[in-house]
C-alpha cells in the first residue's frame, strides 16, 4: 500500500518503538500489566503467531502489532498494537495502514473468528480509533493491576473459515 508498508520487526524497530512509544500506550501497559513497556513489547512479539512493524514511507516506524492465540482449541485470539509518536504526524496514512494491517492479520489467521483485547477507557482516542476500524465494545469491564478501567473490544474476522 502507498505510504505504508509492513515487515517482520527488526531489533532496530523494537528499540525505536520502545524509545518512542506514545505516552498513552505506556500508561495503558503499566496499568494493565504493571510491567515495563519495553518488556511487554518484546513479550507480545514473542507470544504472537502473526507480528509486523508498520512503517511509513519516510522509514519511520509507526507501530508494532500482532495477534496471539492463548488456546489453539478456541477460535479467538488477542490482537494488540503499540504505536509511536510518529502516528500523530501521519494520521491519514496511519488509519489506512491500520486497516491494511488488520486485514493482513485476518487473512493470515482465517481459523480465528474473533479478535479481542482490553483497552483502557481513559485512552479515549484508542477506543475511538478501534471503533472506527470496526471493533465493538463488550460489557466486560476489568480493573488493571495498577488502576484504570478496561473494556474488552472485539471484531469478527470476515475471512473466518471453520475447519
Amino acid at each position: 500500500m502507498r505510504n505504508f508498508s509492513f515487515r517482520i520487526p527488526t531489533d532496530g524497530d523494537i528499540a525505536f518503538v520502545a524509545a518512542n512509544m506514545r505516552e498513552a500506550d505506556r500508561r495503558e501497559l503499566k496499568r494493565w500489566t504493571a510491567q515495563e513497556p519495553g518488556y511487554e513489547l518484546k513479550h507480545s512479539i514473542d507470544c504472537s503467531q502473526v507480528c509486523y512493524a508498520g512503517v511509513f514511507e519516510d522509514g519511520k516506524v509507526a507501530c508494532i502489532f500482532g495477534a496471539c492465540r492463548a488456546n489453539l482449541l478456541e477460535n479467538s485470539a488477542t490482537i494488540w498494537s503499540l504505536s509511536t509518536t510518529e502516528v500523530d504526524r501521519h494520521p491519514v496514512e496511519f488509519y489506512l495502514g491500520s486497516k491494511a494491517g488488520l486485514d493482513r492479520i485476518f487473512r493470515e489467521m482465517p481459523d480465528v473468528e474473533v479478535f479481542a483485547n482490553f483497552v483502557d477507557l481513559d485512552y479515549g482516542s484508542a477506543v475511538k480509533w478501534l471503533e472506527r476500524l470496526g471493533f465493538g465494545q463488550s460489557f466486560d469491564r476489568r480493573r488493571g493491576i495498577r488502576g484504570g478501567v478496561f473494556a474488552q473490544l472485539f471484531c469478527f474476522n470476515p475471512y473466518f473459515k471453520e475447519d
